[in-house]
């Protein structure tokens, strides 16, 4: 029996051979596959020109570098860019190889420093395209096609199940998509049971000390909302993604004395809401990072900024000296349950499973810190990944392939095979890095029992179910129309521009022609009345007025003269000279008398 997702890719191969098209694949499905299929039709067909693999994280290049390296052919001139790469190196390799595996921010810059020209694409395929939002980098590179009319073929790839309407038809939008294929067991569920892969959440309850500071902060919540839903501000959360136009909102509505505590108040709510969430999540420590991170930021700014800025007179404010005392009062007591529990998990997979490698995912600074001491106490060797410091990553990576290290702590998901995989917190970002992870792995999530966290990582499985409907949107089909309108707009125009340039040159041609026999038809009219002039006064023949007319064209000067007797004798013999001559004589004299 053919295999469904070698079926599916035949069906992507005949859409996306003709549109543009945008596919919701599950988290495993070998993108490299279908991927493949297009990059060989598309090198058949245009061979002379270029494929571009827009992925939005270096750190995935080695994923499709290596899939796509096991089935190349020798059509296949594959690499990948890097920023670290020499522009002599850059310019190299794009001379050199047809396939082109790099980031979107890079392929951008070099377009504008001429190290490639995007005319120079027949095919590009953007992976995670679910980021193409906003002003993200890939929305930047595709307006550079777009602006300037350059038609080439887009093929967009996300395991996300988009939870707005309004975010598809962004995507599809930005992407100019014309067409949206979904593969059959799009679902994260049906891919992780295809995978054979098992994912669970583990709920942790918060402890007493945790859980009476996180009550005291909702009762702050609740009496601070109540407040300002009495002044008219319904949703006083939401004021930190447009503060200043809140400023000015309550600067135009209210008295200076009244505006001082409304302001004071919706600051101190947003921070307590930002506490709660992060003791909820990550524990004390990440709350007093962050609180220590404000103190620091007062000290460097000036008196007049304060108001501008959305967190620091927090800092001025007596209840924050109280929640910082508190804060480092309990964690010299105690820590967030997750870490025992997290200590338990790998120690139960360990002896039980006989797991050897684990990656643990943590979002939070202090949180990654504090990790490596507890692993410690259970006999493991674990290291925190540096983003930053390449080399000392790559060293880090070897060891935990070797054995060496069993635990890998880093703030985001490596594309490395390993056991498990734990997310500690912010299952959030869980939604779009899921989708890195090796079918082998075992994936668990840490969540705080109803806290924010365990709300949206619900939120998150829920909308799966309704996916599928939100495509039926006509919202959805009204933009692919529209794409679909603007393409073939584009494509009449290029056609018309081709004919209307080669219709111009045509009318050109035609044009100098008529406009050169013109100038010859009146040029042989004015010497016609110009021989026949040479005719009335010698009474020769065509022929001989022509010779005449040829030795000296200004006829004018055909005077009974000396000069105009040796021009005739040049020409003809000595008796016809005199014919000649006395003929003009006596022509002169008549027409002047």
């Amino acid at each position: 029996m053919k295999d469904k997702r070698d079926t599916f890719s035949q069906i992507v191969l005949g859409v996306a051979s003709k549109e543009n098209t945008l596919l919701f694949l599950t988290p495993y499905y070998d993108k490299s596959q279908v991927s493949s299929i297009l990059i060989r039709y598309f090198l058949k067909n245009q061979p002379e020109q270029k494929i571009g693999i827009i992925l939005p994280d270096t750190d995935i290049f080695n994923e499709y570098y290596t899939k796509l390296s096991a089935e190349k052919e020798e059509v296949f001139q594959l690499t990948t860019f890097n920023s670290s790469d020499s522009e002599d190196s850059r310019r190299e390799k794009y001379s050199k190889n047809n396939i082109i595996i790099i980031t979107p921010h890079l392929l951008r810059n070099d377009i504008f420093r001429k190290f490639i020209s995007p005319n120079q694409f027949s095919l590009l395929i953007v992976d995670q395209s679910h980021l193409a939002k906003g002003k993200h980098a890939i929305v930047k590179l595709l307006e550079i096609f777009h602006q300037n009319n350059i038609m080439v073929r887009t093929i967009g790839y996300t395991s996300q199940s988009l939870s707005k309407v309004e975010d598809i038809v962004e995507i599809c939008k930005n992407l100019l998509i014309t067409k949206i294929e979904v593969y059959e067991n799009f679902s994260p569920r049906a891919a992780y049971e295809n995978a054979k892969t098992k994912e669970q959440s583990i709920i942790v309850p918060l402890n007493k000390p945790i859980y009476d500071f996180c009550f005291e902060i909702n009762r702050y919540i609740r009496e601070y909302t109540e407040f300002l839903k009495s002044k008219g501000i319904i949703k006083p959360i939401t004021v930190r993604k447009n503060f200043p136009q809140f400023i000015s909102d309550v600067r135009s509505k209210f008295e200076q004395d009244e505006q001082q505590i409304i302001i004071r108040k919706t600051i101190e709510l947003i921070n307590f809401q930002i506490l709660k969430d992060l003791i909820e999540a990550s524990g004390t420590k990440a709350a007093i990072r962050y609180m220590e991170n404000l103190q620091a930021r007062v000290v460097k700014t000036e008196e007049a900024e304060y108001i501008k800025n959305l967190h620091v007179n927090f800092v001025r404010t007596p209840i924050f000296t109280e929640f910082l005392e508190e804060l480092n009062q309990i964690s010299e007591k105690t820590n967030h349950p997750k870490f025992s529990r997290l200590k338990q998990l790998v120690h139960q997979l360990k002896m039980k499973r006989n797991f050897s490698q684990f990656q643990v995912i943590a979002s939070n600074k202090a949180v990654l810190a504090s990790l490596p001491a507890y692993f410690d106490e259970i006999g493991m060797q674990s290291k925190i990944v540096s983003s930053s410091r390449k080399k000392e990553k790559e060293r880090v990576i070897d060891d935990f392939k070797n054995g060496k290290i069993q635990v890998l702590i880093s703030s985001k998901i490596l594309s490395i095979k390993s056991d498990a995989l734990i997310f500690f917190n912010n299952p959030i970002k869980y939604a779009t890095i899921v989708e890195r992870v090796a079918s082998e792995s075992e994936v668990y999530i840490l969540l705080t029992h109803r806290s924010n966290e365990e709300r949206v990582y619900h939120n998150f499985r829920n909308r799966e179910k309704n996916f599928k409907n939100k495509l039926n949107d006509p919202r959805i089909h009204q933009i692919l129309v529209q794409n679909q309108q603007q393409i073939f707009k584009k494509n009449m125009d290029k056609k018309m521009d081709v004919r209307t340039r080669a219709m111009v040159n045509v009318v050109s041609v035609l044009a100098k022609n008529r406009k050169e026999k013109k100038e010859i038809r009146k040029e042989v009219e004015q010497n016609l009345e110009e021989l026949k002039y040479i005719q009335f006064l010698t009474k020769c023949s065509i022929e001989e007025a022509k010779l005449i007319f040829n030795e000296n064209p200004e006829i004018e000067k055909l005077k009974p003269d000396l000069s105009t007797q040796k021009l005739l004798k040049n020409i003809f013999s000595e008796g016809k000279a005199d014919h000649f001559f006395s003929n003009i004589k006596g022509r002169k004299e008549l027409v002047s008398t």
